[in-house]
């Protein structure tokens, strides 16, 4: 999957950065996107959020936060499926969340 979310494509003044977000069927060779990004959007400052194994809270935000558009799925309703995922496993881990940050207090 491949999408971009965030500042850049809010239109609301200069972006920060593109955020880029990428889920891949196999092992990704995370080498050879570091360069692609760049070279599509033209744009030099991408923050590329790998969404396989990702952090929940970034998974969700990447496929699920306001603006989002999703440029590539591999097959129907694989975009979907992985935000009713995300949305789950921000739901069901958000006590972990809550307790690490009583524990830091």
């Amino acid at each position: 999957m491949l999408g971009v979310f965030g500042s850049a494509i809010a239109n609301d003044g200069d972006p920060n950065d593109l955020d880029v977000a990428l889920g891949f069927l196999g092992e990704p060779h995370l080498l050879e996107l570091l360069d692609g990004p760049v070279e599509l959007s033209g744009y030099d400052r991408i923050d590329l959020a790998v969404l396989d194994g990702a952090d929940p809270v970034l998974r969700s935000e990447a496929l699920c936060g306001i603006p989002l558009y999703q440029l590539y799925q591999y097959q129907p309703s694989v975009f979907a499926t992985e935000q009713m995922a995300a949305l789950a496993e921000r739901r069901d881990t958000e006590w972990l969340r809550r307790l690490d940050l009583e524990a830091m207090r």
